[in-house]
């Protein structure tokens, strides 16, 4: 009887043995599991922060590009016309007609205003010579503009002596910063 109550002991302890070894090995591969998803994690993080590195030092770069070049920056900037104070761009047509001796009359040409955009008719008054002048200041002015429409009349005068007057409609579209 002996025997088999300790036979039953040996049994039982191995059971519980076994029972805790499989145990110890289960929670031991749960723990080398977690270790590894925390290293993929940590390793991924590490790869986001290399690349958000990677984008702060592009994005200094970049920054001082543009302190760098903030003057020719500024030149481009000023060479489009602020869409809502074209009061420069106006002064500046009003200086080159007075420079081309030509009497000039200028209108916003709200119809063909688009995104962008103004568009001014200019009405010239003067001689050929005088209106040819003011075109050609025109074409140097530093702002990108077009001329879409252009007439041109004789009013009085003698084109033979060159003592005619002429009247010039132009319609003209000049790019804006806003």
């Amino acid at each position: 009887m002996r025997d088999i109550v300790s036979n039953r002991k040996f049994m039982a302890v191995l059971f519980f043995s076994s029972l805790g070894v499989i145990a110890f090995g289960w929670s031991f591969l749960r723990l080398i599991q977690g270790v590894e998803n925390t290293r993929a994690a940590i390793l991924a993080t590490k790869i986001q922060i290399g690349r958000v590195e990677g984008e702060e030092r592009r994005s200094r770069a970049v920054s001082q590009l543009l302190e760098e070049r903030q003057d020719d920056l500024n030149r481009i900037y000023r060479t489009f016309v602020d869409g809502s104070q074209p009061v420069a761009f106006i002064e500046d047509l009003e200086n080159l007609a007075t420079t081309s001796r030509v009497s000039l009359l200028l209108d916003l040409d709200a119809s063909r205003v688009r995104e962008r955009e103004l568009a001014f008719r200019l009405t010239l008054d003067g001689g050929s010579n005088d209106i040819n002048r003011f075109l050609k200041l025109l074409e140097l002015m530093p702002y990108p503009l077009e001329i879409e429409e252009m007439s041109v009349q004789r009013l009085s005068g003698d084109t033979q002596k060159n003592t005619a007057t002429h009247r010039s409609i132009l319609i003209i579209r000049v790019r804006t910063s806003s």
